[in-house]
């Protein structure tokens, strides 16, 4: 007997679009937690550098200057209006 088409022996194995399931049960890949409306209110008013992975605008804005003079004055200036750390 010669042997059969493959297009024809896919067409009597095809399932209808959606009729197939996942194998395995599908993981999310992301997690959103849910909070309460007044969670968003406290972080929003805390200062930036109390925040983890928080963006520092002055360094953003000095980084994004487009010649290598502009950057430095702009870091200079940037380290000039930092608060002075108390050494102990």
């Amino acid at each position: 007997m010669p042997p059969r088409n493959p297009a024809i022996l896919a067409s009597e194995n095809a399932k209808e679009p959606g009729v197939r399931r996942p194998e395995e049960r599908v993981i999310p890949q992301l997690s959103v937690p849910f909070t309460g409306r007044n969670v968003g209110a406290t972080a929003a008013s805390a200062p930036a550098d109390n925040l983890p992975g928080a963006v520092n605008d002055g360094a953003a804005r000095c980084i994004a200057a487009r010649s290598a003079s502009e950057r430095a004055a702009c870091e200079r200036a940037l380290a000039a209006s930092a608060p002075v750390k108390v050494q102990r």
